[in-house]
């Protein structure tokens, strides 16, 4: 595995994560309430697990970024 790759997977990681306690903290207008935040510490490394498998199945960490660019990001 490339170096890409792992860091592909570690901003997966982190970005997930970061989107279920950002969209927590928008439901509950910044402040989390504790059962919720629990429940979902207590599932955050299965929905993790889960949510990466599925990218590998699905082959997001395949070809389609070995040919993108910055450049293909800002055409029109």
């Amino acid at each position: 595995m490339t170096r890409r790759k792992i860091a592909m997977i570690v901003c997966d990681i982190l970005l997930l994560n970061a989107s279920y306690i950002i969209a927590m903290a928008l439901r509950f207008e910044g402040s989390i309430e504790p059962q919720y935040l629990t429940i979902y510490l207590n599932n955050a490394i299965i929905i993790t697990i889960i949510k990466l498998t599925v990218f590998y199945f699905f082959k997001l960490y395949k070809s389609l970024w070995e040919y993108a660019s910055v450049d293909e990001l800002f055409e029109v």
